[in-house]
């Protein structure tokens, strides 16, 4: 992969646009002039009280404002809004960052390298011994005790000025608790609320999603395990900034201007990408009968269908032979925690590869590229030989597709399914599911009869129809 003078990777060496934007400054003469000024109104007596903080609110409500514009143009909704799995915040940064001063700037520092873990904070658990275990009353939390202490030597907290108001606040804190387990987590919009009232997030150099604000409805999000929130973006690091902007100049480098394969990061979903895989993921996992084990994906691309595989539990290995694709993969995965291994290089040529047996294996969409020399093609027959597994989900071009002129070999779709099958010992073929552009996906299995009119566990399988009885396959 090439690089430029200071080590930054270049996604593709034929465009100058794909170098990532170099990261913020501190200083500068913003921060020098914002600094002067502050200390002219602090000469003047009364100025901190008064003029500070109109100040501050103006520069806040130029930030609205700002925000409004960004809204109406759909900026915010692509850039500053996600929806996520509440339980990928784990961590709190060093700072926290309030959405409506930030508004998703690129912030640097080393904010993101905290290891203070969300689920040790006082207000998480004490809304898990006061709301989830009813094991302990509000009073006798550290959380309580704090802001009581606070409030006590003259803080103000969430307006509460005494004991009185804390325990009201507490209160309400307990049926917003209630409210949320009956009826679901409620957006700020459907609350009527602000939307930049939503929870904060901030997003680290390697796209690890921090907690930034709203401690308390994050925390009863997780413990009563909802699988989806909204969340506003306060603040991004540069680097993470530069990444995105890389991936963004990558697309358009691209035919469709887009990526091949959505990034499997809620901060990435906005940028564009020919398939969502969605779909086509619902229908694998809903064909297969198995939910674990070892899972070969072949021509992964940027490993969408690792990271689902993944998270339904399979141990997964991506392989992929694109150094572009290899950069940006390895970079998705470590934004979102994955564990599965990648393997670089041609997967004919890689020989370990073949020394697993998979419960699963992924062929989509790339079969057909060995069929175009002669050499290839015979490596693709000794590769499925060597393979083992009893399920391959293959999903092979269409014969008439004009990159196929002038192949060694190119075959219709039914006969494509039984070359591979011929080849890998698979008996039996399903048809799982059908893309907009004509292609489909099959799923390849080894199966025997066990019988006649059997149903229950094995109902799900393709039967056959011999002689008048219906026949039942299953794995081997």
């Amino acid at each position: 992969m090439p690089y430029d003078p200071e080590g930054v990777p270049i996604l593709n060496s034929d465009s100058a646009d794909i170098r990532p934007p170099a990261a913020p400054k501190p200083g500068g003469i913003g921060n020098i002039l914002k600094a002067v000024l502050r200390t002219l109104v602090r000469l003047i007596p009364g100025g901190k009280g008064t003029i500070e903080p109109w100040m501050r609110d103006v520069r806040l409500k130029a930030r609205r404002w700002l925000w409004a514009r960004q809204a109406d143009s759909g900026q915010f909704q692509q850039e500053n809004f996600l929806t996520l799995d509440p339980a990928v915040i784990e961590i709190c940064p060093n700072t926290e960052f309030a959405y409506s001063y930030y508004q998703g700037r690129s912030e640097g520092g080393d904010w993101d390298l905290s290891e203070q873990r969300f689920d040790r904070i006082d207000v998480y658990e004490a809304i898990r011994k006061v709301c989830q275990e009813k094991s302990s009353t509000w009073q006798d939390t550290a959380y309580y005790k704090r802001i009581l202490s606070d409030i006590e030597a003259g803080k103000q907290y969430h307006d509460c000025k005494s004991a009185a108001d804390l325990d009201a606040r507490c209160a309400g804190l307990s049926q917003i608790y209630e409210s949320m387990q009956r009826d679901g987590y409620k957006s700020q919009e459907e609350l009527g609320g602000d939307p930049e009232s939503e929870v904060a997030v901030a997003i680290g150099r390697e796209g690890r999603i921090l907690f930034s604000d709203g401690a308390h409805r994050l925390a009863m999000a997780k413990l009563l395990g909802i699988r989806e929130i909204p969340v506003v973006v306060a603040v991004r690091h540069p680097e993470w900034a530069a990444f995105r902007a890389q991936l963004k100049a990558f697309c358009k480098t691209q035919p469709l201007q887009s990526l091949y394969q959505q990034a499997r990061h809620p901060d990435l979903y906005c940028v564009p990408a020919e398939h969502g895989c969605e779909d086509r993921y619902n229908e694998i996992e809903a064909s297969i009968p198995v939910k674990s084990g070892r899972m070969l994906d072949i021509g992964s691309n940027l490993a969408y269908m690792c990271h689902r595989f993944e998270d339904m539990g399979f141990d997964c290995t991506a392989v992929e032979i694109d150094e572009t694709h290899l950069f940006l993969m390895e970079k998705i995965k470590k934004a979102s925690d994955k564990k599965f291994e990648i393997r670089a290089g041609s997967f004919m040529d890689d020989a370990p590869i073949t020394e697993h047996d998979y419960e699963v294996v992924l062929a989509l969409n790339i079969f057909h590229h060995m069929l175009k020399e002669q050499d290839q093609y015979e490596k693709l027959i000794a590769f499925l030989q060597r393979l083992k597994t009893n399920i391959i989900v293959f999903e092979p071009h269409l014969a008439e597709e004009p990159q196929m002129d002038g192949a060694y070999r190119n075959f219709p779709k039914e006969e494509f399914c039984a070359f591979v099958m011929e080849h890998t010992g698979m008996t039996q073929k399903k048809r799982i599911f059908g893309a907009h552009d004509g292609r489909e996906s099959y799923q390849l299995f080894i199966a025997k009869p066990v019988g006649s009119r059997a149903g229950g566990l094995f109902s799900w399988l393709p039967p056959t129809l011999e002689s008048g009885n219906l026949d039942i396959y299953f794995y081997e």
